[in-house]
């Protein structure tokens, strides 16, 4: 009995106009030949899967569905993402993806694919559950992308990525050379387009759960919680956001939704801030809570428990 082959149509992308999304396996063409590769926006450059090094001169990309792909002319399907999060765990047996990053590098090199493949799977998943349930509110997709760029953050909302980092540093290195001021401004902007979103999501939690009221570094971390007593947020000018009478004016509308509010908040907390602030002024974030002065302590305490040697108890 012969099996009956399945064709699939490949559509082939111009590497020179459009990148797939940053670490994501695709069929890549150069000089009459294919590899698969992906593109690393942090390079930025094309890598080749089997050895890891870089390649120069791919022309074209393409994302072929295999055996499973939902565009057969068999009408065969593509995986759920709940089958494909099954798939993740079944390579991932060991739960890899739970040691703390400074384990990875007792990994065997068997165990470190096994991780990545987990991960990467998972991800997929993530990004093709998102747009499944995207396109049942008939969100527009173009190719079965976004057309919004969904980053690999928690929230899935930020836009400041590797490439858009890379335009910045091309733009200082230009203006170090001709002896002009550098663009801060620049990584500001890229900053905030990150941190709203993430002001966003703190406004809705405190909204609907209230600031956690412990503190624990991590899953492995054998010290016990730190209470955080009084818990709430506050914002890079010292204003504690509960009494801040810019975020309370926004609460006080009868007439928005409460997202539209945890919205609105949080923009109006980035403009105050970037008001308020030195036009060269470097942030990393805007709104805090107790847990950061936590974090921040741990890490002091840890600095300091590793590489004193003495001397710091001298005034050295």
């Amino acid at each position: 009995m012969t099996a009956t082959p399945i064709t699939e149509v490949l559509e082939w992308h111009d590497a020179t106009l459009v990148k797939p999304d940053s670490d994501m396996t695709v069929l890549c063409w150069i000089d009459d030949d294919f590899f698969c590769g992906y593109w690393d926006d942090s390079i930025p450059g094309w890598i080749a899967c089997e050895s890891g090094g870089s390649v120069i001169g791919v022309t074209h990309w393409a994302t072929p569905g295999g055996p499973h792909g939902d565009h057969f002319r068999d009408g065969t399907k593509m995986l759920e993402p709940a089958e494909l999060r099954a798939l993740a765990d079944r390579i991932d047996h060991e739960q890899l993806w739970r040691w703390a990053g400074m384990d990875h590098d007792k990994m065997t090199p068997e165990q470190r694919d096994r991780h990545m493949a987990g991960v990467h799977l998972r991800r997929y998943a993530s990004d093709r559950g998102n747009m499944l349930e995207q396109l049942k509110e008939g969100a527009g997709y173009m190719r079965g992308m976004r057309l919004e760029r969904a980053n690999r953050g928690t929230d899935q909302r930020g836009c400041g990525d590797g490439a858009w980092h890379s335009a910045i540093n091309a733009e200082s290195d230009r203006r170090r050379a001709a002896g002009e001021e550098l663009p801060r401004m620049m990584y500001v902007a890229k900053t905030i387009s990150d941190e709203v979103p993430r002001m966003v999501l703190l406004f809705q939690y405190e909204r609907e759960r209230g600031m956690p009221d412990s503190y624990k570094m991590c899953a492995h971390d054998p010290r016990p919680a730190t209470p955080l007593k009084d818990n709430h947020l506050r914002c890079a000018l010292g204003q504690e956001c509960r009494k801040c009478p810019h975020l309370a004016a926004i609460d006080r509308s009868e007439r928005m939704t409460p997202e539209a509010k945890d919205e609105a908040k949080a923009w109006t907390c980035a403009t105050h801030f970037l008001l308020e602030s030195r036009p060269d002024v470097h942030c990393e974030q805007i709104l805090f809570d107790k847990s950061d002065d936590a974090f921040n302590a741990r890490l002091v305490e840890s600095f300091a428990a590793e590489y004193d040697d003495g001397s710091l108890d001298d005034g050295n």
